[in-house]
């Protein structure tokens, strides 16, 4: 993707020489997360004989955007992270090689502590009537679902990675064709895949049919979004027919139902598919490498998650997943309060138990608090 990305800065210039009318807007926060996390005694070896430990996070996020003209557009978007604490001092769960190697990162880091910049947004977009073209590093979001999307090819969703707001970009040309309001069709290419989505609407449903080609599968996918009577009632799945001789073809999938009463209070329900889960040993999943063929390792997996808007400044919540076997139960609860009209609380915790000999143990807890400043 170098050719790719040296190619966009070359184009992204000629606007800039071409068009006088220039305009530029940009947004920026900043962000402190701290959590306290613990592990069962009985399974401390894996946290070095640690029985709890304190990790911080600082990060401050740069957003712009250049425009050229009524067509043309340059963005770039910044991820600059100070980190400390145990699981960077201890590469705990390969947590400091992880982001050490994340792409378009510079790093400068210590035993105790490390600063990473990321440039995890740079793309050119040129938009005209029912066409749009974009290249480079950007956002290619898919999926139909909050989370478990088996569409989303290029960036999948990790659901316990709740602090990475905007999500990875993805190196990438994307054409978009748009036939109306509702209907449209896209085509996306990079070093690893090729892909085309159509969207369609009828009979008050949005439908999106996928195919893709890379270098292990042809992938083909269907997806819907609409209600019945007043549920909210999306679905997704992947057909995934391997070109290797050692591998099985997968099917993944998931369906969801959501509802939002009177009194704010959302629902959702959800339960997700995965014909290539594998017995694994359920402590892998702290190194869970999450895709589209396998956004969770278990056959079943079914979550939970209800949202209260206490005031126009607090909102509560309650997040459930669990496999169909009970092997993994995941708890999280979460508190957001607007402080101000530029200053945001979180408070969440995590909670997991996984089965061990035959007895569901509670193995990891941690408790995390955010402030974020929006500039």
């Amino acid at each position: 993707m170098k050719k790719i990305s040296r190619l966009y800065i070359l184009i992204s210039l000629i606007p800039s020489i071409c068009l006088s009318q220039i305009e530029y807007t940009d947004d920026y926060y900043l962000s402190n997360l701290n959590s306290y996390s613990s592990i069962n005694s009985d399974f401390n070896i894996l946290t070095f004989n640690k029985n709890y430990w304190f990790d911080n996070q600082i990060q401050f996020r740069y957003n712009a955007k250049i425009f050229f003209g009524n067509h043309f557009k340059s963005v770039i978007g910044i991820r600059n992270r100070f980190i400390r604490g145990f699981q960077w001092e201890k590469n705990l769960f390969n947590f400091r090689n992880q982001n050490i190697n994340l792409p378009n990162t510079i790093s400068s880091s210590k035993e105790k502590f490390a600063l990473l910049n990321q440039i995890d947004r740079i793309y050119f977009e040129f938009d005209k009537n029912n066409l749009n073209i974009s290249m480079g590093k950007q956002r290619i979001n898919w999926g139909i679902q909050n989370f478990w999307n088996s569409h989303d090819l290029f960036n999948q969703l990790n659901i316990f990675d709740f602090d990475y707001i905007e999500r990875p970009g993805n190196d990438a040309i994307r054409i978009q064709y748009y036939l109306n309001n509702f209907n449209s069709f896209e085509y996306v290419i990079n070093e690893k895949i090729k892909a085309f989505l159509l969207k369609l609407n009828y009979f008050k449903y949005d439908y999106q049919f996928l195919y893709a080609d890379n270098t292990d599968d042809d992938i083909f996918g269907l997806g819907w979004s609409g209600q019945i009577f007043k549920l909210g009632f999306k679905g997704e799945f992947s057909f995934f027919k391997t070109k290797l001789s050692t591998e099985n073809n997968l099917l993944v999938g998931s369906v969801f139902l959501d509802y939002i009463f009177k009194n704010n209070l959302y629902l959702n329900l959800g339960c997700l598919y995965n014909s290539g889960y594998s017995e694994l040993n359920s402590f892998n999943l702290f190194n869970l490498n999450v895709s589209a063929k396998s956004p969770m390792p278990f056959k079943y997996n079914f979550s939970y998650q209800i949202n209260k808007s206490v005031s126009d400044l607090t909102q509560i919540g309650f997040f459930i997943i669990h496999d169909h076997k009970l092997n993994f139960i995941f708890l999280s609860p979460q508190l957001t309060y607007s402080i101000s009209n530029k200053i945001d609380l979180m408070i969440i915790s995590q909670n997991i138990w996984l089965k061990v000999f035959d007895k569901s143990e509670n193995i990891t807890k941690s408790v995390f608090t955010r402030i974020q400043y929006n500039f």
